[in-house]
Order: structure tokens, then sequence, then C-alpha cells
């Protein structure tokens, strides 16, 4: 079985690959390939499959399973979140199946950077509403996040730093400050740093400026060949990296 998201796209040779990686790994009853991130101008990037930690692994699109994973093993969608429900599912299957990571773009996943915020299109669109799904997930998640440590613990504030951030920086502020004190890295920092001034707006335009940093700054410079835009960006995140090792100093 493999999952495919409505407005995301399989490979013509994903099916062949996955029953072949099937045939040759007797054990694996999961296979997570890797896939092609592109965005609204249909610029591409390749993202690997690599194994991550347990509390990080959520199993969506692309993603293939044996039938002995739900028939033999139980193992179910809970329906009653609404949202991040493939990170739930993942858990449960991580802890319980044997994985395989092939290192194969057969996904094609759509990125909108609008995802969350467009009311015609998207069940997300309402943040009171992702905010409070969220919830759900934390309470129910809690102890497995728990018993990985404060590394995990530091993510799941950071994630729900990140999604009350777009709706009130303030608040956010707060979660992403508990994530910096227990995992002192730079991405936990950057987030921080977006959100000290409390300001919604400042938060935003920062934050867009993050993601065009993190999701497309090979693109663009492979893309244009442009030495100007490559030293720009570079000198941008050598700032960032000598601020963050002053302020944590």
């Amino acid at each position: 079985m493999i999952f495919l998201d409505s407005d995301d796209e399989l490979e013509p040779q994903c099916v062949q690959e996955i029953k072949k990686c099937f045939l040759e790994n007797k054990t694996a009853e999961v296979i997570i390939p890797g896939f092609i991130l592109k965005d609204e101008q249909g610029r591409k990037s390749y993202m690997r499959s690599v194994k991550r930690p347990a509390w990080m692994t959520g199993l969506g699109g692309g993603i293939a399973l044996r039938r002995s994973v739900f028939a033999d093993k139980n193992i179910f969608y809970d329906e009653g979140l609404r949202n991040f429900e493939d990170s739930d599912f993942g858990f449960r299957v991580v802890s319980r199946c044997e994985l395989f990571f092939l290192d194969l773009p057969l996904y094609i996943y759509n990125f909108r950077s609008n995802i969350y915020r467009d009311a015609d299109k998207n069940l997300s669109s309402d943040p009171s509403q992702l905010i409070n799904n969220f919830k759900k997930f934390k309470e129910k998640n809690l102890d497995f996040y728990q018993s990985f440590g404060p590394e995990a613990m530091s993510y799941l504030f950071l994630w729900e730093g990140t999604l009350i951030a777009d709706s009130d920086a303030r608040v956010a502020r707060n979660f992403f400050w508990q994530s910096f004190k227990l995992d002192k890295n730079l991405r936990n920092f950057s987030y921080f740093l977006l959100s000290a001034s409390g300001s919604t707006i400042i938060y935003r335009s920062l934050h867009r400026l993050l993601i065009f940093l993190r999701r497309y700054y090979k693109i663009i410079t492979n893309a244009s060949g442009s030495t100007i835009i490559y030293r720009s960006l570079h000198r941008l995140l050598i700032f960032l990296r000598r601020y963050y090792k002053i302020i944590t100093n």
C-alpha cells in the first residue's frame, strides 16, 4: 500500500521500484523513499531518505507499507485527529515495524507556502482549530516524547511554537525559548530570534526569509549561477552563525 496525498504526485517508476525493494528486502515492512520538493514556481530540490529519530518520523505521502502492518499488527490511523495523524501513526509504526530507507526520489511533494492560510481550500485554514488539534496530538503523545529526553521535548516545543507564531508571536516566543533551553542549537535559536520582538508582523516577514534560506538556497544559487546572489546569502548565513555564538556565550 502506498499513500498519496491528493495534491501530490508519484514518479512513473514509483510502484515498480517499491515492489522491487520489498522483494529484495524480505524483512522490511515499511519503505520510506526520497522525494522531490516542488515549489509554486516549479523549482525542484531532492530530499534524501535518511534515518531520523523516531520522534521526527512522520509517515505521510509516498510511504509504502506491507498489508501486515494493518492486518497483523493492527496499526491504524487515529481518525479522531484531524491534523497530525501522520505523525501519530508514524510513532506507532516506527516503534513496532522494520523500516527501509530507499534513497530514490519517487514522490513529488508540491509545497505551497499558504497551506495553513487558504480558508477556501484547506482543512487546516483556521489557526485556532489547528492549534487545538495539535494540543490533542500533544496530550496523546506526550509520554512518547518525554521517553526520548530533552532533544525530543525541544522539538515538540518548537513545533507548537511555529503553529502559534503566525497568529501570536508573543505567545510563541515562550515556546521557542523553552525549545532553545532544552536543546541549544542554531535552529531553535533562530526561531526565538524571529519572535523576540513579540510582533507577529515582524515574525512573519523574518520567517519567510528563513524559509527562503532553508528551502531555496541551493535552488536559487544553482539556477541563477549568480556569484552576487551566492555571496549575499552566504554572508547572511555567516552573520547568523556568529551572532548565535555571541549570544549563547
